[in-house]
């Protein structure tokens, strides 16, 4: 097996972790709505994005990669919006 493909077969394994990781927040996700409507608390809360921010950026050991890290936790934060925002698709 070549080194490519080992290195591939590492880059499939870490995309399989990150796909249930993300599937486990969408679906906390709705369950945060159902809070926020019990409670009648807004969607969109930018204090806790920016914690959100601050704290998986905390989590990197190699801070290179903190710019990409923003980026993406942006999406993924831009997504659970979404998803908060059209519950019954979700459902």
């Amino acid at each position: 097996m070549s080194d490519l493909e080992q290195f591939r077969e590492i880059i499939d394994e870490c995309d399989r972790e990150i796909v249930k990781a993300i599937e486990k927040r969408f679906n906390i996700v709705k369950e945060v709505l159902k809070y926020k409507q019990e409670h009648n608390m807004e969607i969109y809360q930018p204090n806790r994005e920016k914690e959100v921010l601050e704290r998986v950026e905390s989590y990197l050991e190699n801070k290179e990669f903190s710019d990409e890290l923003e980026i993406i936790y942006s999406h993924i934060m831009e997504l659970s919006k979404q998803i908060q925002e059209k519950p019954t698709k979700y459902e």
